[in-house]
C-alpha cells in the first residue's frame, strides 16, 4: 500500500505599487513548498480583492492552504536634484530617484521625467512622452504651462544647445540620439519619434525656428517654418539659486536724537540684492519680510528709547532672499532736543569782566555790576549751540558786526564780538540754536 502524503502550501501575497493612484499584488510560493514544480497561480499579479486561482496537478494530497499577505516594500527614497544623475527619475515633488525605483515611488509622487544632462548643481530632465504635433508659438507656451509643476524646476521646450547636451550626454555626441532614447525607455517612456521636433531657439523673428530631424540614430539641424507643425518634447530645467548675502552688516550709531530726520544706522552692503530694514520696540525677530524698507531707518517719528533694526537682503533676479538677520541691532534714541534755547541775563546776575549764565559767558574789557555797564570790546560765547538772535537792552548801544541797535542778528555762531560799550544795561536775551 503507497501511503498517500498530505502537504500544506503557503501562498505569499506581497504588494507592489504600479503608481500612485492604484496598487496591484504579487502572489507566489513560499520557499520550501513541498512539489513545487506541480502547483500553479492563475494570475501572478492582481489587483486587491481580484480572485485567484492556485492549482496542484502532483500526486499527493493537499491538506491545506493559506494565504499569507507580506508587508508591501517601503518607498523609494528620494534625494536633490542637485545631486541627481543622468538617468534618475524625477519625482513630481522635485526629488530624484534611481530608475530601478521607478515603480516604487512614494504615495502621491509621479515620474515627471528623467534626467538627461547634468552640469554641476543644474541640469535637464526630459518628459517621458510627446506633448503632440503643433506650430512653434504653441510649442513654447504649452511646454512653459505645462504641469504638474515640480518643485525645484520649470518646464521648457528644450532649445537647440539644451537637445544637442541631451544627446551628447547619454552615451553619444550632439548628432545622435539613440543613447537618450535608452535612457528614456529604461524609465518608462516613450521614445522620440523619427521626425521633426521643435526647440525654442529662432532662426528669424516671427519667421523660421531651428528643428532637429532624427533619422536612423542621427540628428540634423535646421531652420523650419513657424507655422508649421512639428511633435514637441518638454524639458525640465533645474537648477540651484544662490541666496543673496549680507557682504557687511549693519552697525548702530550713537548720539541720534528722538525725531531729527538722522539714520539710526549705518547702512549695511549686500551682494546680489538690496539691503532692507526695520525697526520694531520689542526684541522678537519678525517671522516675514511684510514692513521691511531699502531705506535706512531715521530716528524722524521716534521717541526717546530703546529700538531694534532688523535686515536681510532682498534679491535680485539671480539671487534668492537671505534670511532675516538672527539677532536685532539694538540702538538708543536719546531724549529729542528742543527747537531753540533762550537764556535771560537780569542786571543782577552781572560780574566783573567775565560771568557765565545758563551756558552764555559773557566777556568784555570791564563790567561794572554796580551801574550794570558793559564796556567793549567783549563777546558773547556758548557752548549749548550757535546763537541766532541777541538783544541787549540799553540805554546805549554797542556796535559790531551783525549788531544794530542792540540786536544782533547774522550767521548762527557760536562766538558773536561787539566792539563798543552798552550803557544802563538792564537784561540780555540770547536765543540758541542747540547742538544735535
Amino acid at each position: 500500500m503507497i501511503k498517500k502524503r498530505f502537504i500544506s502550501m503557503l501562498v505569499l501575497l506581497a504588494a507592489v505599487a504600479t503608481g500612485a493612484w492604484a496598487q496591484n499584488h504579487t502572489v507566489t510560493l513560499k520557499d520550501g513548498t513541498v512539489d513545487a514544480g506541480n502547483w500553479t497561480i492563475e494570475p501572478t499579479e492582481a489587483a486587491a480583492g481580484a480572485q485567484v486561482t492556485v492549482t496542484y496537478a502532483g500526486p499527493l494530497k493537499v491538506k491545506s492552504v493559506k494565504a499569507v499577505k507580506k508587508a508591501a516594500p517601503a518607498a523609494a527614497e528620494g534625494h536633490a536634484l542637485s545631486a541627481s544623475a543622468v538617468g534618475e527619475i524625477v519625482g513630481t515633488n522635485g526629488l530624484a530617484y534611481d530608475v530601478a525605483d521607478k515603480d516604487n515611488l512614494p504615495t502621491g509622487v509621479t515620474a515627471a521625467g528623467v534626467v538627461a544632462y547634468k552640469s554641476g548643481s543644474n541640469g535637464l530632465a526630459i518628459a517621458l512622452d510627446d506633448e503632440g504635433s503643433m506650430n512653434w508659438p504653441t510649442a513654447i507656451s504649452t511646454c512653459e504651462g505645462k504641469t504638474p509643476t515640480v518643485t525645484g524646476a520649470k518646464w521648457c521646450l528644450p532649445s537647440q544647445d539644451q537637445w544637442k547636451q541631451m544627446f551628447a550626454a547619454n552615451g553619444g555626441n550632439e548628432g545622435r540620439y539613440t543613447g537618450l532614447n535608452t535612457t528614456i525607455t529604461n524609465a518608462g517612456g516613450t521614445t522620440l519619434q523619427a521626425n521633426g521636433y521643435w526647440s525654442s531657439s529662432e532662426n528669424i523673428s516671427g519667421v523660421l525656428a531651428y528643428r532637429v530631424a532624427l533619422d536612423n540614430g542621427y540628428a540634423d539641424w535646421g531652420p523650419g517654418p513657424e507655422p508649421g507643425s512639428l511633435q514637441v518634447r518638454a524639458c525640465l530645467a533645474f537648477y540651484v539659486t544662490p541666496a543673496a548675502t549680507v557682504t557687511t552688516a549693519p552697525t548702530a550709531k550713537t548720539g541720534v536724537k528722538a525725531g531729527q530726520n538722522e539714520a539710526i544706522v549705518n547702512a549695511g552692503t549686500a551682494t546680489g540684492g538690496t539691503m532692507m530694514y526695520k525697526v520694531t520696540t520689542a526684541n522678537t525677530k519678525p517671522t516675514s519680510t511684510d514692513g521691511f524698507s531699502a531705506t535706512v531707518p531715521t530716528a524722524e517719528g521716534l521717541t526717546a528709547g530703546t529700538y531694534y533694526v532688523w535686515y536681510y537682503v532682498k534679491a535680485d533676479d539671480s539671487h534668492t532672499d537671505s534670511e532675516i538677520s538672527a539677532t536685532g541691532i539694538e540702538v538708543t534714541i536719546a531724549a529729542a532736543v528742543p527747537a531753540t534755547i533762550t537764556v535771560t541775563i537780569n542786571r543782577s546776575d552781572w560780574g566783573e569782566d567775565t560771568f557765565t549764565k545758563d551756558g552764555v559767558t559773557v566777556s568784555a574789557d570791564m563790567i561794572d555790576p554796580d551801574d550794570g555797564n558793559i564796556l567793549g570790546p567783549g563777546s558773547f560765547s556758548t557752548t549749548l549751540g550757535k546763537f541766532t538772535k541777541i538783544v541787549v537792552t540799553a540805554g546805549d548801544y554797542g556796535s559790531g558786526t551783525g549788531w544794530s541797535g542792540g540786536t544782533w542778528t547774522g550767521t548762527p555762531a557760536s562766538t558773536v564780538s561787539f566792539n563798543d560799550d552798552f550803557y544802563f544795561v538792564t537784561t540780555i536775551v540770547c536765543t540758541i540754536v542747540p547742538k544735535n
